[in-house]
């Protein structure tokens, strides 16, 4: 960090947000015992965890703040008529963040003992001061109110399949416990598109994609509001039914059977695909049972439907 030989002009001053209407006998004390400092691309002007004693005004380019030099990912960027350091000062605590010059960087300088001076002599610079830090707290809330938004939409696209849009297969890991607590009954559909290999083989991955979301549309369109159809993984999908037994559960996979077998399905060209069947296998919850177990038990119904021919449900 070099310093310039040029002091800051009283015009410069009278631009910056911290002295606006602030007396001209003030800001020439300012001029007079503020230094101007020259920042290179890259130097740092706040290290992360050590105490800082001055306020820096940006006079020309642009800090950027991060974690840790190394990493080089900016929480925010600093521009000109900005300042930093005033919250450590305040605070007397060392520094949350580093501060680092983006670009080249000129920086007014304000020691703190300075910085306090000015507050007791002007109440405008306090004024000033007290709205700068009000609009600091106001940015941060907003930046953690997006992080958050922004978190929350990760976190619930990574619940959901993206080719078919059902819930996948993380969401019924972290979910099944809430419906396997509540006190009513609970089936689960276990869903495999028969010989999807052959299908892929024959017509295509892409095909095989057209077919996959065709049974997904099948499944949305022919479960209550209150059930949920998944995506289990590959041509597996999952259906859990609640507030029901066997009898529902077998009458709603017959269902799924008929309109799957029936569904049109269209490629990419608007042209016609070969329909699909599937195999189900159903189990119902019991109280103590696991997630693991459920599936299992609807698993081994499934591999019985595939045994016995196919394009048909069983339960075991």
């Amino acid at each position: 960090m070099q310093q310039l030989d040029s002091a800051v002009s009283l015009d410069d001053l009278n631009r910056l947000f911290l002295f606006a209407d602030v007396k001209s006998d003030i800001l020439e004390q300012v001029a007079r015992a503020c230094p101007v400092f020259r920042l290179d691309e890259g130097e740092t002007l706040i290290k992360r965890g050590q105490r800082n004693h001055s306020l820096y005004i940006i006079l020309k380019g642009r800090l950027r703040i991060q974690l840790d030099k190394g990493d080089g990912t900016a929480l925010s960027y600093i521009g000109e008529g900005r300042c930093v350091g005033e919250m450590s000062i305040i605070e007397e605590e060392d520094t949350s963040a580093s501060v680092i010059a983006d670009v080249a960087c000129d920086v007014l300088e304000i020691e703190d003992q300075i910085l306090w001076g000015l507050i007791e002599q002007s109440s405008v610079v306090a004024k000033n001061l007290l709205r700068l830090l009000s609009k600091r707290v106001r940015n941060d809330n907003h930046t953690i109110s997006e992080t958050k938004k922004l978190q929350q939409y990760y976190e619930e696209k990574s619940n959901f399949d993206t080719l078919t849009g059902l819930r996948n297969r993380r969401w019924l890991d972290e979910h099944f416990e809430q419906y396997a607590s509540m006190n009513h009954p609970v089936c689960l559909l276990m869903i495999d598109i028969d010989h999807f290999k052959n299908y892929n083989d024959q017509f295509g991955h892409l095909a095989g994609d057209f077919a996959i979301a065709s049974v997904a549309k099948v499944m949305s369109g022919n479960l209550r509001q209150e059930d949920i159809a998944l995506r289990y993984g590959g041509e597996e999908f999952v259906a859990i039914l609640h507030n029901s037994y066997l009898d529902y559960a077998h009458e709603v996979a017959n269902r799924l059977l008929e309109h799957i077998s029936k569904q049109i399905i269209i490629d990419q060209h608007g042209k016609p695909l070969p329909s699909v069947t599937v195999s189900i296998g159903m189990a119902q919850h019991s109280r103590g049972d696991s997630r693991e177990t459920l599936i299992t038990h609807a698993d081994n119904a499934l591999y019985a439907a595939k045994r016995a021919g196919r394009n048909q449900v069983k339960v075991v």
